[in-house]
């Protein structure tokens, strides 16, 4: 598991999210953490103001001003091997500005514990709650 530090901001409480490089126009369901690399990238969020109900955060390289996210909670100055992080890959936020990776979506070696009596409802997780 890997993780990376990074300045929060507007983050009370720590949440899993799954990673979008692009807002989806329909939800998912699932919360989002829009990775943006440019800070030009920014531009097309005004546009998807129902995909931005689902947006938990957004994950941003150096480079990219906290005026410019409109109030939407961040983790700015991620280290440049943050920016690897691909569509689908699930991690931890942590209010101090920590974003660990809990699942990569193109990794073989994923591990995910599964029982029936499961009520987690984690977003990486494909069981359905047993009640």
């Amino acid at each position: 598991m890997s993780s990376f530090l990074g300045r929060a901001r507007g983050i009370a409480a720590p949440f899993l999210a799954v990673v979008a490089t692009r807002l989806p126009w329909r939800s998912t369901g699932k919360p989002l953490a829009l990775l943006v690399k440019e800070p030009t990238e920014l531009t097309r969020l005004s546009y998807r103001l129902l995909a931005r109900r689902r947006l938990a955060a957004v994950l941003a390289g150096p480079g990219v001003d906290h005026r410019t996210l409109d109030g939407l909670p961040a983790v700015l100055d991620l280290p440049p091997e943050a920016l690897s992080l691909k569509d689908g890959d699930v991690v931890f936020i942590e209010p101090g500005g920590r974003v660990a990776v809990f699942y990569q979506a193109d990794s073989p070696h994923n591990c995910i514990f599964a029982t029936n009596r499961c009520n987690c409802l984690c977003v990486m997780c494909p069981q359905p709650p047993c009640d």
